[in-house]
């Protein structure tokens, strides 16, 4: 792979992920690390296209899973994209060794990071049901009040789609009644 196919990945990625080959893939895990985001966006927009297709992205599960602690917000946020679409490859098991660091950037000092984990939970929950309700208790659990005003509304939606996506798992009326309360606009007087 070289610079000028990787450009073509910002609007070509689900395409271009099909030709991917195992060299192609760990270029690519290289190039998270760069610096510039012309090498590192399309980077990570052909490794998260190519997970959900097929798991030689899995191999990298430990490397990617320790971005989620890096001092750049946005190699954290391409972890959380990366493990969320590899949960289907490396399951449960391996996915519940990184749960805690996963769920540890809700509370991220990234506004964006927060909602990248909120957002990419229904990519993973399919596929970890089991933590499905522990997750679901920490959506319902989280605070507005650590946020702008501004903020509030995006959480909010974000947190309502997540929870939406694990009620199909794991019903609950305590998860209906939050989404009916967000919808209806009593989640945002606080």
């Amino acid at each position: 792979m070289d610079a000028a196919r990787l450009a073509l990945a910002r609007e070509n990625a689900a395409d271009m992920a099909r030709l991917l080959t195992k060299e192609d893939i760990a270029f690519l895990i290289q190039c998270l690390y760069e610096r510039a985001d012309a090498v590192r966006y399309p980077a990570f927009l052909l490794l998260k296209a190519r997970s959900v297709i097929a798991e030689d992205v899995c191999p990298y599960w430990e490397e990617v899973a320790a971005l989620l602690e890096d001092k750049n917000s946005y190699r954290r946020n391409i972890a959380l994209w990366l493990i969320a679409e590899n949960v289907r490859w490396a399951g449960t098991t391996a996915f519940k060794a990184v749960y805690p660091t996963y769920m540890a950037r809700f509370q991220d000092e990234k506004f964006i990071t927060v909602r990248q984990a909120i957002q990419a939970i229904p990519a993973w929950v399919p596929y970890a049901p089991a933590l499905a309700e522990q997750t679901a208790q920490q959506l319902l659990d989280m605070p507005l009040t650590p946020y702008r005003d501004s903020q509030r509304p995006l959480i909010l939606a974000d947190r309502v789609a997540a929870l939406m996506a694990i009620d199909r798992l794991a019903p609950s009326e305590r998860i209906r009644t939050f989404i009916l309360d967000a919808i209806t606009g009593g989640m945002l007087t606080l």
